[in-house]
């Protein structure tokens, strides 16, 4: 590994599989940053100032300062909403894998070339001001993380998590206030939860396979199972296996606080934190929902493993 490249574990799937958790596991790691959906810094951050997972707002926070003042001189020369304009039309999913699959020899675009120039020294910055030698970011989007391939400098692993999509399409229903604020996350209804589900497995799953070696796929209800063994999959693969997990027994983690962006609520979940399963879909789910959830995926519960009927 050269020491100006820039390591970075990319976790993607479709939303509430899991993500938080695991990268809060992470991020506990030493060597490791985790920074949540760094996807959204320019709108989330910068623009909207939301809360770091540090509790602080993101202005406010002391690592995030120093990272935008060392990658970009201070928040006043950044175009915050130019860059979330960028960041739109530079990561459009066919767009960016058709660069992802020809090379980045082919990228011609300026506006793409200026976008992965601002990605490039926010990476590097973050690495310099935490002194860590793995980033996790918890993005998820499958075009974003193709694109961060595209940058030289950037060795990009992906973890691709997987979670039932009855109990995805379930979560998307339910509002989750987000903390320091008075709105809600948005909600998104079971159709079109589990065309976005299909989709993004799928896609994500023609990235990874470019490059086996750096591509790890799970189910998260597997992950709920054996977590420790899972975790322990990870960093071997990151070539990372001799580095400590912060689990007080099979079940629990130990998690200090982080600066992750943006992502679910549960990434202020601090000391002992119980990992167990939450299948409140099998019984609170409305049976019309869940079925049309299942008829849509039906072909795709048995390609990863998941039963037609589940019973608690």
């Amino acid at each position: 590994m050269q020491k100006d490249r820039v390591k970075i574990l990319y976790i993607t799937g479709w939303g509430r599989s899991g993500s938080t958790i695991i990268e809060n596991i992470l991020g506990q790691v030493k060597g490791f940053t985790a920074v949540g959906e760094i996807r959204y810094i320019w709108d989330r951050g910068l623009i909207q100032n939301q809360v770091c997972g540090c509790s602080t707002p993101f202005h406010d926070c002391e690592m995030w300062r120093k990272i935008i003042n060392e990658a970009f001189g201070d928040t006043t020369k950044i175009d915050a909403v130019q860059m979330d304009k960028l960041m739109t039309s530079q990561s459009r999913t066919l767009r960016i894998l058709g660069l992802f699959l020809r090379g980045n020899e082919n990228i011609k675009s300026l506006q793409t070339h200026e976008y992965l120039g601002f990605l490039k020294k926010l990476y590097a910055s973050i690495c310099h001001v935490t002194g860590s030698s793995i980033i996790v970011d918890s993005s998820k989007f499958p075009a974003y993380g193709a694109l961060l391939s595209l940058i030289p400098e950037f060795d990009v692993y992906y973890l691709h998590v997987i979670r039932d999509p009855r109990a995805v399409a379930y979560s998307w229903s339910k509002p989750k206030l987000l903390p320091g604020t008075n709105r809600y996350m948005r909600t998104i209804n079971p159709f079109e939860s589990s065309l976005r589900w299909i989709y993004w497995n799928l896609v994500i799953e023609s990235i990874g396979k470019r490059q086996p070696q750096k591509y790890k796929q799970f189910l998260y209800e597997d992950f709920i199972l054996r977590p420790l063994d899972v975790m322990k999959e990870v960093l071997e693969m990151l070539e990372q296996g001799s580095q400590a997990l912060p689990f007080i027994n099979d079940h629990t983690v130990l998690l200090t606080s982080n600066h992750a962006i943006s992502g679910n609520p549960g990434r202020f979940k601090l000391g002992d934190v119980a990992i167990v399963s939450d299948d409140r879909w099998i019984t609170d789910m409305h049976p019309l929902s869940k079925w049309l959830v299942t008829i849509i995926v039906l072909p795709f519960l048995k390609y990863y493993g998941y039963p037609i009927l589940k019973k608690k």
